[in-house]
């Protein structure tokens, strides 16, 4: 494995300009897609509820979550309505966690890449913050963003929430989606 000396300058227009270069540079490669896996894709492939997750979701105390789930699924056609989605080649785990900077440049580590649309990359790059006013700036200067952006970043922030609620000691997840997303995507 290369060392990397992650003591570089920084520079968050650098790497917006990259990030939104990645997501333009694969747009015909969707067909690889369907043979790639990610650990993120994996997982949400497994959250179909089992006896023990259901008894889980119980104890929150949130028993109107499950109606409120039906309810947005209904709607999420008018989300993507008249948005036009190429396969782009996303990181997949982009947070503040997984970027740094070398003399060189921003370097990008952990994917959990796949194909999908671009805008999913902003629902765990937005969820934890760490991104400035420049790397969205440089980002959105390449790729615009489309009518009702802000909503489809609600809900891939929502996806990433319920992932993070299927892992161990992360229980207060269902409450932040309750409380973030279920009560604002409607408007």
């Amino acid at each position: 494995m290369e060392f990397l000396d992650m003591s570089g300058p920084s520079n968050s227009e650098q790497l917006g300009t990259d990030v939104a270069r990645l997501h333009l540079h694969n747009k015909l490669q969707m067909e690889a897609s369907k043979e790639a896996d990610s650990r993120i894709t994996s997982t949400a492939k497994q959250l179909e509820p089992k006896p023990t997750e259901i008894r889980k979701f119980q104890k929150t105390g949130d028993r109107e979550l499950p109606s409120l789930w039906s309810q947005l699924e209904r709607k999420i056609p008018e989300y993507f309505k008249d948005c036009e989605i190429f396969p782009s080649l996303l990181h997949g785990d982009l947070w503040s966690g997984n970027y740094s900077f070398t003399k060189d440049g921003p370097v990008l580590f952990d994917p959990a890449s796949f194909y999908g649309h671009s805008e999913y990359e902003f629902g765990i790059l937005t969820m934890f913050g760490g991104f400035s006013q420049q790397f969205h700036a440089a980002y959105h200067k390449l790729i615009p963003k489309a009518k009702g952006f802000e909503q489809r970043v609600l809900l891939y922030q929502l996806f990433h929430h319920l992932n993070h609620w299927s892992l161990p000691k992360h229980i207060e997840h269902v409450q932040l989606c309750r409380l973030q997303y279920f009560d604002r995507i409607d408007k």
